[in-house]
C-alpha cells in the first residue's frame, strides 16, 4: 500500500502540473512564472511532509480510506491558507520593460483593483533587468499580504484576469508571442524542475523523521516496560509494608483496649469514693456556710452603721471645707479691692505730681525766654548808643 504521505505528495505535484499545463496553452501573454513558492504553498507542503506515518494493517488501504485521506488533506490546505491572509510576504512577477518613473503607484493601484486589498498594503521592493532574447523583461519584487501576492501571481499568469486586463496590461502581455511562449515554457520547465527537487527533499525529511520516529518509539517502549516493571516492584513493597502496619496498629489499638478498659474501672472507683468524701465534706459545708452567713450578717450590719456615721462625719467635714473656702474667697476679693484702690489712688497722686512738675517747667521756660529777650534788648540798645 502506498503510504498516505507519499500519496498525497504525489496528488499535490499532479495538481501543481495540472495547473502549469493549462498556464501554457493560454497564448498572447507574457511568461510570468515565479521564483518561488508561495508561503502558503510552501506552509501547506511543510504540513503534509511532518504528517507522521500511520502504519496500517494492509487490508485498510481502500479507495475510500484514500479519498477519506485526501479530503482531509484539501480541508487542512483550505486551513492553512486561511491562517496566512493578512501576513505580509515577498512575491515575484516578470513585466515588459522598460518601467516608467510611476510604475510603482501604478502597480499597487493595479493591484488594488484586481485584488480588492489597499494600494498602500502593496509596495514595490525592487526591480531587477532580466536577460530575454524577445525584448526588455523586468523582474519586480513586491510586498503584500500572502493572499494578495498568490492572487497577483495567479492573474499574472492568465491574460483574462482583472490584473492583466487593467491598467497593467501594457506590462503583462507579451509583445512578441512567440517569444513569449518560449519563455515560459522554460520557465515553467525550471518551475517543474524546482518542484521535483522540493518534493524530492521532503520525501527524505518524511523518511528521516520516520526513521527517528520509530527508533524513539522503541526507545520509549523499552523505557516503558522498564519504569512498568520498577512500579511493580515498588507496588508489591508497598503493600507488603502497608500489611505490616496494619498488623502492627491492630497490636497497638488491641493493648490501648485493653489499657482504657482498666484505665475506665480505676477512674469508676475513684470517682465513687470520691462521691462519698464530696457528700461528707457537702454537709460540713452547708453547716459552716450557716454559721458563717449569720456572722456575716451581723458584720454587715456593723459596717452599715460605721459607713452611715463615716458618712455623716464626711458630710461635716465638706460643709466645713465649703464654708472656710467661701470665706477665704471673701478675703481675698476684699484684699483685691483694697489693692485696687490704693493702686489708683497712686496713681491720681502720680498725675497731680506730673502736672505739677510740667508747670513748673513751663514756669521756668518763661521766666528763661522772658529774660533773654531782656539781654537781647540792652545788647540792641547799647549798639545804638
Amino acid at each position: 500500500m502506498i503510504p498516505s504521505t507519499a500519496l498525497t505528495i504525489c496528488v499535490l505535484a499532479m495538481s501543481l502540473g495540472c495547473t502549469n499545463a493549462n498556464t501554457v496553452l493560454k497564448k498572447h501573454h507574457h511568461h510570468k512564472h515565479h521564483k518561488h513558492y508561495s508561503n502558503s504553498t510552501k506552509k501547506s507542503l511543510q504540513t503534509v511532509a511532518d504528517t507522521p506515518k500511520e502504519e496500517k494493517p494492509a487490508g485498510e488501504g481502500n479507495e475510500a480510506q484514500i479519498l477519506s485521506k485526501m479530503k482531509k488533506l484539501e480541508t487542512e490546505l483550505a486551513k492553512k491558507e486561511e491562517a496566512v491572509k493578512g501576513v505580509v510576504t515577498r512575491g515575484r512577477i516578470e513585466v515588459n520593460g522598460p518601467l516608467p518613473a510611476d510604475f510603482a503607484e501604478r502597480f499597487a493601484q493595479g493591484t488594488a483593483k484586481a485584488s480588492g486589498c489597499d494600494p498602500s498594503e502593496v509596495k514595490v521592493i525592487e526591480t531587477n533587468p532580466v536577460t530575454s532574447e524577445g525584448g526588455d523583461v523586468v523582474e519586480v519584487v513586491f510586498e503584500a499580504p500572502a493572499d494578495v501576492v498568490k492572487a497577483v501571481e495567479d492573474q499574472a499568469a492568465d491574460p483574462d484576469s482583472k490584473l492583466a486586463s487593467g491598467s497593467l496590461k501594457e506590462f503583462l502581455v507579451a509583445k512578441d508571442d512567440a517569444a513569449a511562449d518560449a519563455r515560459k515554457n522554460a520557465a515553467l520547465a525550471e518551475r517543474k524542475e524546482r518542484e521535483a527537487k522540493e518534493a524530492e527533499k521532503l520525501a527524505e525529511q518524511q523518511r528521516e523523521k520516520s526513521e527517528k520516529e520509530q527508533k524513539r518509539n522503541r526507545a520509549i517502549g523499552a523505557k516503558e516496560a522498564e519504569r512498568e516493571q520498577r512500579y511493580s516492584e515498588y507496588v508489591e513493597k508497598i503493600r507488603n509494608e502497608k500489611t505490616a502496619k496494619i498488623l502492627e496498629d491492630k497490636a497497638k489499638v488491641e493493648a490501648m483496649e485493653s489499657s482504657k478498659q482498666k484505665s475506665r474501672d480505676q477512674r469508676q472507683e475513684d470517682r465513687k469514693a470520691r462521691k462519698e468524701q464530696e457528700d461528707s465534706i457537702a454537709s460540713l459545708n452547708a453547716s459552716r456556710t450557716e454559721s458563717i452567713r449569720s456572722r456575716e450578717k451581723t458584720r454587715d450590719a456593723k459596717v452599715v452603721e460605721s459607713l452611715a456615721k463615716a458618712k455623716e462625719v464626711d458630710k461635716q467635714k465638706q460643709v466645713e471645707a465649703e464654708a472656710a473656702k467661701i470665706q477665704k474667697r471673701l478675703l481675698d476679693n476684699e484684699k483685691t479691692a483694697k489693692a485696687r484702690e490704693e493702686l489708683e489712688q497712686k496713681k491720681a497722686e502720680w498725675e497731680h505730681l506730673e502736672s505739677k512738675r510740667a508747670e513748673s517747667i513751663k514756669k521756668k521756660s518763661e521766666e528763661r525766654n522772658s529774660k533773654e529777650q531782656g539781654r537781647i534788648e540792652n545788647v540792641k540798645s547799647e549798639k545804638k548808643a
